[in-house]
């Protein structure tokens, strides 16, 4: 169950109302964790600078690896299920790549690469080996990409907190963790 009350539309900041019309008028609807970021417009407005300076940085299927492999590190359904959904409804990605990606794998070695550093970086909370680097490296990413990388993370690891903090109602269709925390 939630642990707040998340704010409609119209129940929402009068400030923050036109970047959820923005996001209505992209996605249809706007996400529950949205919302709830509207609960302070500081966040809400960073969060989006953020997603904009990082979204034309890689294609659908790099930025859902990333948020997969995160998400599923950190046990996040909410995260899961929209990304999964996103991947599948807008990416066009195959359902069993997006499976692959939650584990931080793929039958592309780049993105099996990827994925590897990804899951690195996250359970080593940064502190991975020089080896981790070069791997990266040899497939094909520059230090720019690494950092942008680093920067998905820490956005999607953002999200993952705030609906893990809040328990945020999920409104896509729900997906099972691999792996929780007890």
């Amino acid at each position: 169950m939630t642990r707040t009350i998340i704010p409609t539309r119209d129940s929402a900041q009068e400030e923050a109302r036109p970047a959820l019309d923005l996001i209505f008028k992209k996605m249809g609807f706007v996400p529950n964790v949205l919302r709830l970021t509207s609960l302070s417009l500081n966040i809400l407005e960073a969060l989006e600078e953020v997603k904009q300076s990082l979204n034309d940085s890689f294609d659908d299927k790099v930025r859902a690896l990333v948020a997969l492999v995160v998400s599923e590190e950190n046990s996040c359904l909410y995260c899961l299920a929209t990304h999964t959904y996103i991947g599948i409804n807008f990416g066009k990605i195959h359902p069993t790549d997006l499976l692959l990606a939650r584990l931080g794998m793929s039958n592309d070695p780049k993105m099996e690469a990827l994925g590897r550093f990804i899951k690195k970086v996250v359970t080593t909370r940064g502190h991975v080996a020089e080896l981790e680097l070069t791997r990266i490296r040899e497939v094909g990413f520059t230090n720019k990409d690494i950092l942008t990388v680093i920067g998905l993370i820490a956005q999607y690891t953002f999200f993952n907190y705030v609906n893990n903090v809040f328990d945020t109602k999920i409104d896509f269709p729900k997906v099972e963790v691999f792996r929780s925390f007890n």
